[in-house]
């Protein structure tokens, strides 16, 4: 065997999926705004979106909070890839490329999350309720009380924003979070002190801007920067609306977002001598598979900014 081959042997593959795999995981940004749950069955129901009413004064008996009858379903799916690679390019290699590869799927298997949470926003579904997840004014609680989570900001462009802007529009989006009601009329976010800024690239510059500089035009002082909030800055490409940006709280105990895996990412191999098509092909297949999925949370943990 070459000194090549030694390098990509079976445990040197696996291991270098699984350290990239964690790297990657370690690095994303769907945990800021995803709760995450084990599954163990194909179809997940949760029936926590509700809340625990305020504690009242006990007079006779304690007043008591109940799940709701109806809940979120939510179905796992199967992810996966196969990389499929000639018996002979892996003996030519001397540049590494194959473990390049190889790291590529490791990649792959950990944004699973953060793409089907992607798609959820720019697809802008139904929530839980019944309403589509981003909604001026149709999220109602059981009060009457609205939970008006896309709002607006009139800038000078509709695809590009100043620092000022950036500023005056981030405090919108945490000012509307901070304002919201849970379902017997309480503060939903009296204790909100984290928070995560999703926009497209196009917008990144001027967010950017607001977010990390101490002072903005004309040397002002940057009231983002000295708000006490702790804010953090996600460039997504994925998202297709280049007029649009989101705030999301980042510490809340259900978040905007869930994602359950059932599977965790796992790695598997076959090589030329241990299956029939390797045999037949010379190939070599590498496998990335997960089993899971993501779902709408709380609408009440996020809001859309759509610039006019």
């Amino acid at each position: 065997m070459t000194g090549n081959l030694k390098t990509l042997s079976s445990r040197a593959i696996r291991g270098e999926f699984y350290k990239r795999l964690e790297e990657t995981q370690q690095r994303t940004w769907s945990p800021l705004i995803t709760s995450e749950f084990r599954s163990d069955q194909e179809i997940e129901i949760y029936k926590f979106l509700g809340d625990v009413a305020a504690l009242e004064e006990v007079k006779s008996d304690y007043k008591k909070t109940t799940l709701r009858a109806s809940g979120l379903q939510v179905l796992n799916k199967k992810w996966g890839r196969i990389l499929e690679i000639d018996e002979d390019d892996m003996r030519r290699d001397k540049t590494d490329q194959i473990m390049v590869r190889v790291r590529n799927l490791a990649g792959r298997a950990a944004q699973v999350p953060a793409q089907q949470i992607s798609r959820l926003i720019n697809t802008n579904g139904n929530a839980w309720d019944g309403v589509a997840f981003f909604h001026a004014s149709a999220h109602v609680n059981p009060q009457g009380t609205a939970i008006a989570n896309a709002i607006s900001y009139n800038a000078a462009s509709t695809t590009a924003l100043t620092g000022d802007e950036g500023v005056a529009a981030t405090l919108k989006g945490i000012q509307q979070i901070l304002g919201f009601v849970d379902d017997v009329d309480e503060p939903a976010n009296e204790f909100a002190e984290a928070f995560m800024v999703m926009c497209p690239t196009n917008l990144f510059d001027g967010l950017s801007a607001a977010i990390k500089n101490d002072f903005i035009n004309n040397g002002v002082s940057n009231t983002l920067r000295t708000s006490g909030f702790n804010i953090t800055l996600r460039n997504n490409p994925r998202l297709t609306d280049t007029s649009k940006f989101f705030v999301f709280r980042a510490d809340a105990d259900v978040k905007a977002f869930i994602w359950q895996d059932e599977v965790d990412p796992t790695f598997d191999e076959r090589t030329p001598g241990n299956s029939d098509a390797g045999f037949e092909k010379d190939k070599y297949m590498f496998k990335a598979k997960r089993i899971g999925n993501a779902a709408y949370g709380r609408f009440d943990q996020a809001v859309q900014i759509t610039l006019t």
